[in-house]
C-alpha cells in the first residue's frame, strides 16, 4: 500500500505541467476581473487530476480487499460524474440550472447505491422516516459540494482546508474501526498534496469546478458514511469543516438580508475582505492553518472525551470571534447589484 500511496504521489506530481500546457492550448483560464484574487490568467481545472488518481486509489485498494466493494460502489459512481460536471463547466460553463440538475442526478446515485446497502440500515426504512432521511441527505451534499466551490476563490485555501479536513477526518474513522474508510479519507489527502505545490501562491494552475466540487461531494458522503457505518457522529465533520461552511453560510446569509443577487459572484467572504485589507496570500493561508489546528484540536479533544455537542459549540464560539475580528479589519461592505 505505501508504494502504491508513493507511485501515485509521483505521477500526481508529474501529471500537472502537462496539464496546464493542455489548459492553455483549450484557451482553459481564469482571467482576473474585478472580483478576482489572482492578477494573471492562471489554467483552471487541474482538480480532475486529483479526483480521478483518488479514484484509481480506491479502485485500485478495492482490487486488493482493502476496501469493501459496497463502499466503492457508494461513492466512485456518484463521485466520478460529479468530476465531469466540475470539468464540464471548466470547459464551457453550463447554465446554473443544467449544473443543478446534474449535481441533484449525481446525489440520486449516491441515493441509490445507500438504499441498497443494508449494512448501513437504509433499506428497512419506513415510508414516513425516508420523507425525512433522503431531503437532508439531497440538500447537505448539493450544499457541501457548491459551499466548496464558492470558497474556492484564494490560491492554496481550498487544498489546506481539504488536507486538515480529511486528514483528521482519517484518524477519527481510523479510531471507529472504519479502516476502509479512514483510507479513503487518507487518499484524498495523498492525492491533494502535490496539487498544492502547483497552487500554492502564486498558483500556476487552479483546481477549477472539478476539484472543488469532487472534494465537496466527498466531504458530504464521508460524513454520511461514517455516521452509519462507523457510528461517527457528523456532527465531527462539522467541526473540521467549519472554517468553509461558517463563512460561507453566514456570507451567503448577509448578502440575502442585504438583498442582493446571491448566485452572482462577490468578493465578501472573510477571507476575500482579509485579502483586500491588504493581507497576502499567503498570510491568509497562515490564519486558515492556524484555525484549522486549532479545530482540529477541538475534534480531537471532544472525540477523546465523547462530547461531541460540546466541540460543537467550542468550535462555533471559535469562529464566531474570528469572524467578528475580520469584521473589525475589513467590515462587510454592502454592494447594491
Amino acid at each position: 500500500m505505501v508504494l502504491a500511496l508513493l507511485g501515485v504521489f509521483l505521477v500526481s506530481f508529474t501529471l500537472y505541467p502537462a496539464y496546464i500546457y493542455y489548459a492553455k492550448t483549450k484557451k482553459m483560464l481564469d482571467i482576473p476581473n474585478a472580483r478576482s484574487s489572482h492578477t494573471t490568467p492562471t489554467p483552471r481545472g487541474g482538480g480532475v487530476i486529483f479526483a480521478l488518481l483518488w479514484i484509481f486509489l480506491v479502485f485500485l485498494s478495492c482490487k486488493q480487499g482493502w476496501i469493501d466493494l459496497t463502499l466503492y460502489w457508494l461513492l466512485v459512481p456518484s463521485l466520478s460524474l460529479i468530476t465531469v460536471i466540475g470539468f464540464l463547466d471548466d470547459c464551457k460553463s453550463l447554465p446554473v440550472s443544467i449544473r443543478l440538475l446534474l449535481q441533484i442526478f449525481s446525489v440520486g446515485i449516491f441515493a441509490f447505491y445507500l438504499q441498497k446497502a443494508p449494512s448501513l440500515q437504509l433499506g428497512v426504512m419506513n415510508l414516513s422516516a425516508a420523507f425525512v432521511v433522503w431531503p437532508v441527505i439531497l440538500l447537505s451534499l448539493l450544499w457541501t459540494t457548491n459551499l466548496y466551490n464558492f470558497m474556492d476563490g484564494l490560491d492554496g485555501l481550498a487544498a489546506i482546508e481539504a488536507l486538515f479536513v480529511f486528514g483528521t477526518g482519517s484518524y477519527l474513522l481510523w479510531a471507529q474501526g472504519s479502516a476502509d474508510l479512514a483510507m479513503m479519507s487518507f487518499a484524498a489527502c495523498v492525492v491533494l498534496i502535490p496539487f498544492l505545490l502547483w497552487n500554492w501562491p502564486k498558483a500556476r494552475v487552479f483546481m477549477g469546478d472539478a476539484g472543488s466540487y469532487f472534494l465537496g461531494f466527498l466531504v458530504g458522503t464521508l460524513g454520511i458514511l461514517g455516521e452509519k457505518q462507523a457510528k461517527l457522529p457528523i456532527g465531527f465533520w462539522v467541526i473540521l469543516f467549519g472554517v468553509f461552511w461558517f463563512d460561507a453560510t453566514l456570507t451567503l446569509l448577509r448578502r440575502y438580508l442585504y438583498k442582493q443577487k446571491i448566485w452572482t459572484a462577490h468578493r465578501l467572504h472573510a477571507y476575500q475582505r482579509l485579502h483586500q485589507a491588504g493581507w497576502s496570500h499567503k498570510a491568509v493561508l497562515c490564519g486558515l492553518i492556524a484555525v484549522n489546528t486549532g479545530l482540529s484540536g477541538i475534534a480531537l479533544i471532544a472525540y477523546h472525551f465523547d462530547s461531541c455537542a460540546y466541540g460543537l459549540l467550542a468550535s462555533c464560539l471559535l469562529l464566531l470571534a474570528l469572524y467578528i475580528g475580520v469584521e473589525k479589519i475589513s467590515p462587510f461592505a454592502i454592494v447594491k447589484n
